[in-house]
């Protein structure tokens, strides 16, 4: 955000060592069934604030279009917008900072039908443990020899 969108935020960009920026995802633009775009959208905000949780981050940041903002402020985490919308270059964006806390992720998941994490951490196997891997999934640890499939999305972990 500090980049391209510092006239979003009044009072300047949220910094710091436990704040993360997620923006500049997209669900699939190829996807024309609205349903489908929501339920990944859903999972990727899930995704974003289970990792979130997983690195000790406690605010993350983005910027959305007009068309998004509703839904990424009613979705269950705790936001507040950081400062006027702007036009971009795709239209009118809005720069939000959301919370990050258990309470907030178990109201996201609630309301909007999630009923289990939907990130799976994959460590690098040590040598002596062959074809095995660990797979965490926030909370259960699993041996696999083959990853589970996962909702991925760009975040930026740069402190922004």
């Amino acid at each position: 955000m500090s980049d391209l969108f510092t006239a979003a935020c009044g009072a300047g960009v949220p910094r710091g060592p436990a704040i993360w920026e997620a923006s500049r995802f997209c669900t699939a633009p190829g996807l024309s069934e609205r349903g489908t775009r929501l339920s990944l959208l859903w999972e990727i905000i899930c995704g974003v604030m289970e990792a979130a949780l997983l690195f000790g981050v406690d605010e993350v940041t983005f910027v959305t279009g007009s068309a998004l903002l509703p839904l990424a402020i009613d979705c269950g985490w705790d936001t507040r917008i950081l400062g006027p919308t702007v036009r971009g270059d795709e239209g009118e964006i809005t720069a939000v900072s959301a919370s990050i806390t258990t309470e907030g992720l178990r109201r996201v998941r609630q309301r909007l039908g999630i009923d289990a994490p939907v990130s799976r951490f994959h460590a690098a196997a040590p040598a002596s443990a062959g074809l095995r891997s660990h797979a965490f999934a926030l909370g259960r640890t699993t041996n696999t020899s083959s990853p589970p499939p996962c909702v991925t999305a760009k975040v930026s972990g740069v402190q922004s």
